[in-house]
C-alpha cells in the first residue's frame, strides 16, 4: 500500500472515522468534522471570555458614572458649608447630602462588582481544565495521563537512585538523577529538602500523583463510553416521559441531561429546579445540567422533590 493510501486510511483519533491527515491535534490525526467541532468549541470559549470581560467593563463604567454624578452634586455645595438646622432649607439640604452619600455607596458597591466580574473573566481566560464539552477532551486527558505517568516513573526512579547511591557515591547519585531529566535545581531540592526528614520525593507526592492517574483513567473511560453511546444512538435522543408534562432527554451530542416541560413550569417548580442545579437553556428549550453521574443523582432528587411538593 502506498503512503498516500495509508494516510487516507488513518482513523480519526476522536471518532474513529477515516481521516485524510489534513487536520491534526499534536501527534494525533483527526477528521474534518472533529476539527470543525473543536474549532467551534474554542470559539464559544473565547466568546464567553469576551462576554465576561465586556460585562466587567460595562459595570466599571456604570460605577464611574455614578461616582461622577455624586461628585458633580457635591461640587454644588460651597466648600466647608455647614448644615444650618435653624434654616428653612435644612431638610432639603440634608436630603441632598444623603443622596450624595447613597450615590457614593452605590458606586463603591458597583466597583466591587466590576472587580469580581473582572476576576471571573481572567479566571475563565486562564482556565486550563479539560471540559467534557470539548470534542478533543479524550486526547487532552490522554496527554495529561501520559505526563502524570512520566512524573510517577521519574519520582520512583529518583527515589531508587537516592537509596542506592547517595550514601556511598553522591556524585554518581547526582549524575543519574540528572540523567532522569531533573534539573540541577530540582536535584538539589530533592537531595536537601527543606520540609522533609529524608532526601527524595515524599510518599504523599507519589500517592497524590497516583490518585491523579486513577482519576484521569476513570474520566477517559467515562468519556469513551459516552462517545460509544452517542455513536450507537446515531443522533437520536429518545425522550423519556417521567411524569405528566415532563420528559427527560439524555442529549449525548450536547453532553447535557435535559428536562423538557410541555408548558412553562410554575414558580415553585422552577425554584425546585434551580435548587437542584438545573439551568434554563433558551436555545435548547430545556432545563439542563451536564450529563454525568452527578446530574443523574440530581434527577432522582428533583423528581422526588417534585413528587413531594
Amino acid at each position: 500500500m502506498s503512503d498516500s493510501a495509508t494516510l487516507h486510511a488513518t482513523p480519526c483519533a476522536v471518532c474513529g472515522q477515516p481521516a485524510t491527515g489534513e487536520h491534526t491535534y499534536h501527534e494525533w490525526v483527526i477528521c474534518g468534522d472533529c476539527a470543525a467541532r473543536s474549532a467551534a468549541y474554542e470559539r464559544r470559549r473565547e466568546d464567553r471570555v469576551e462576554r465576561l470581560a465586556a460585562r466587567a467593563e460595562r459595570t466599571r463604567q456604570d460605577a464611574n458614572a455614578t461616582a461622577q454624578r455624586a461628585t458633580e452634586m457635591a461640587s454644588r455645595i460651597p466648600f466647608g458649608q455647614p448644615m444650618m438646622p435653624d434654616h428653612h432649607s435644612y431638610g432639603r439640604d440634608r436630603r441632598y447630602r444623603e443622596r450624595i452619600d447613597r450615590l457614593y455607596g452605590q458606586a463603591h458597591r458597583t466597583w466591587q462588582e466590576a472587580d469580581r466580574r473582572q476576576r471571573r473573566a481572567e479566571a475563565a481566560a486562564e482556565n486550563t481544565a479539560v471540559s467534557s464539552d470539548d470534542p478533543l477532551a479524550v486526547l487532552k486527558l490522554e496527554e495529561q495521563l501520559a505526563a502524570a505517568e512520566r512524573s510517577q516513573a521519574r519520582m520512583k526512579g529518583a527515589n531508587a537512585i537516592i537509596r542506592k547511591w547517595l550514601a556511598t557515591a553522591p556524585d554518581t547519585c547526582r549524575t543519574e538523577l540528572a540523567a532522569l531529566g531533573l534539573s540541577e535545581t530540582a536535584v538539589e531540592a530533592i537531595l536537601h529538602p527543606r520540609f522533609e526528614s529524608k532526601p527524595g520525593f515524599p510518599s504523599y507526592a507519589l500517592r497524590n500523583n497516583n490518585a491523579t492517574i486513577r482519576r484521569l483513567k476513570e474520566r477517559i473511560a467515562e468519556l469513551r463510553a459516552r462517545r460509544e453511546q452517542a455513536a450507537a444512538a446515531d443522533g437520536e435522543d429518545a425522550a423519556e416521559v417521567v411524569r405528566p408534562g415532563l420528559a427527560v432527554v439524555r442529549n449525548v451530542a450536547a453532553n447535557r441531561l435535559q428536562l423538557i416541560f410541555d408548558e412553562k413550569p410554575a414558580e415553585s417548580v422552577r425554584a425546585i429546579l434551580k435548587a437542584h442545579g438545573w439551568r434554563w437553556a433558551r436555545s435548547e428549550g430545556a432545563w439542563q445540567r451536564h450529563l454525568n453521574a452527578g446530574s443523574e443523582y440530581a434527577l432522582e432528587r428533583t423528581l422526588q422533590a417534585l413528587e413531594d411538593a
